[in-house]
């Protein structure tokens, strides 16, 4: 899934590429230490395999006709957003950790800790 360009932020270029770096670092530290996250990573995969049309959806491409879905499509549809929300929160808690650890080496690379 492509990530927006949030304009209105001013990035430097930089930036973007330290996010994409903070972004893997979450990611692969998580993957390393919580099952909780893999599997929840897992069942996605399952789910979009499964069901295609969720692809279409999520990935911002062009959809040119309208979709008629089953109860069972929609279930799944319902189950991976109730997944990405768990995914999104499990990392925004890593990212905050991420943000004390940096701190700490930055303050005792200066000499305050």
């Amino acid at each position: 899934m492509r990530r927006p360009d949030f304009e209105h932020l001013n990035l430097p270029t930089w930036m973007d590429a330290f996010l994409d770096e903070l972004d893997s670092e979450i990611q692969a530290t998580l993957a390393e230490n919580s099952p909780t996250y893999l599997e929840i990573k897992d069942e996605i995969n399952k789910l979009l395999e499964k069901y295609p049309f969720i692809s279409l959806i999520i990935d911002r491409d062009t959809i040119t006709e309208p979709l008629t879905l089953s109860v069972s499509e929609v279930k799944a549809l319902s189950n991976l957003i109730a997944l990405e929300n768990d995914r999104d929160y499990i990392e925004r808690i890593e990212l905050y950790l991420a943000g004390f650890r940096h701190a700490a080496q930055f303050f005792s690379l200066i000499g305050i800790l």
